[in-house]
């Protein structure tokens, strides 16, 4: 039988539980908020961004203030600036909200630079390494023992594969536990529904972080390993083919690896950069309607604020299209390409114009949603195989954790 979803793995648990260093996020909102400028010197006409918006430059690895006013001129409107506020509230209300959601996009970006291993600066110079299976053993078998012989080898192949595959992607599991602690509001919520969010959305999430290193022809690790499109056909859909009954909603699940490779093309089509996969991620982690979910609504508030942080941040309806402010220029994103080696280029300037010409950018993110939480579902009852098989892999532990993987009788109770 298999073991039971979202137990509490030990190590998984520990994950969790471990203490988040808020004072590092307390120093790099000081630092941003700073007095320095752009070379890193004390600029006497800007002091703090009072009601403007200031973004941090991943790229430079310094605050880039948009819309700066020097201080004589912001001194000189002070009292007009008091009157307005005065005179309208909701106006103040509104800046106040916009600010907020500025907040969020700025955590939740410093959270994924932090913690993804598939951004532009750690792909950038990635070397291919492929994953070669080792070499099979002869078979002296003949007659009826051939065809038994080559399936057990098949079945050994893919167990090996699935052991690299294991092996590679685990890293990341850390990497999301710790990139969830940052997210606005998760450290809210109950351990058990912090358990169920991150061991229900993490394949998602990883996903959507590994499309940027996927191909038609394979899928790379934020390492370099390469998985051919061939091996994780016959990790995924080799033995689906033959037990066709394992189809699901009507999909079979041999369509598994294309489907795979489909959503990461379409994904890259959308040219998003590191912040605005950051909080599409963001948003993937925080699904309230995860099975087992006991504070529904308190997740879902604070998905519906990144879900408005995210369309703020595609959307070229901004604040800065409504003041007299002249954004940075940005790098034209590349188009599309093949060639996971040259990773797209962008430039994360905050709240961006980055989609100028893309007004159906945000419905289009919206669309990957379901599909996205489609393949995770095939990607579960893949694993079922595992659950029952155990015995036959030697998977890290934290990945069989995440997974509901056994790895003892123990597990089984």
């Amino acid at each position: 039988m298999p073991g039971k979803r979202h137990c509490r793995g030990k190590l998984f648990t520990t994950l969790i539980e471990s203490p988040f260093a808020w004072d590092e996020v307390e120093e790099s909102i000081s630092a941003i908020s700073s007095t320095t400028d752009e070379t890193g010197k004390t600029d006497p006409d800007f002091n703090e961004y009072s009601d403007l918006v200031t973004i941090w430059s991943f790229e430079s690895d310094l605050p880039v203030r948009y819309g700066r006013v020097p201080k004589r001129s912001r001194e000189r409107s002070v009292e007009e600036h008091s009157r307005v506020t005065t005179s309208d509230p909701d106006q103040s209300d509104a800046e106040t909200k916009q600010l907020a959601v500025y907040d969020v996009i700025l955590t939740v970006s410093q959270a994924h630079h932090a913690n993804c291993g598939y951004t532009e600066e750690h792909t950038r110079n990635l070397v291919r390494k492929p994953i070669i299976l080792p070499p099979a053993s002869p078979s002296e078998a003949e007659g009826p023992e051939v065809a038994s012989s080559t399936a057990d080898s098949r079945e050994a192949e893919r167990c090996w594969l699935w052991q690299q595959f294991a092996a590679n992607i685990t890293p990341s599991v850390q990497r999301v536990v710790e990139f969830a602690k940052r997210v606005p509001g998760f450290c809210d919520f109950s351990q058990d529904d912090q358990l169920i969010l991150i061991k229900v959305g993490f394949f998602e999430i990883w996903l959507s972080h590994a499309a940027r290193l996927t191909s038609s022809a394979s899928l790379m690790f934020d390492d370099g390993t390469t998985v051919t499109r061939q091996q994780l056909e016959a990790m995924y859909d080799a033995r689906a083919r033959i037990e066709t009954q394992a189809e699901q909603d009507g999909t079979a699940q041999s369509e598994f690896t294309s489907s795979v490779i489909h959503f990461a093309g379409t994904f890259n089509a959308l040219s998003l950069n590191d912040t605005e996969v950051g909080l599409f991620s963001a948003v993937v982690l925080l699904t309230a309607d995860r099975p087992g979910i006991t504070d529904v609504k308190a997740i879902e508030h604070h998905q519906d604020r990144l879900i408005e942080a995210l369309k703020v941040q595609v959307s070229v309806e901004d604040i800065f299209l409504n003041r007299n402010v002249a954004l940075p220029s940005r790098k034209k994103a590349r188009a599309p390409t093949n060639d996971v080696t040259a990773p797209r280029q962008s430039v994360d300037h905050g709240v961006s114009r980055n989609h100028a010409n893309e007004p159906q950018i945000f419905s289009n993110l919206l669309i990957k949603l379901p599909e996205l939480r489609n393949l995770g579902a095939r990607h579960t009852a893949h694993l079922d195989w595992f659950r029952v098989n155990w015995t036959k892999l030697t998977l890290p532990p934290l990945f069989a954790e995440i997974f509901d993987i056994p790895k003892s009788e123990d597990d089984l109770q």
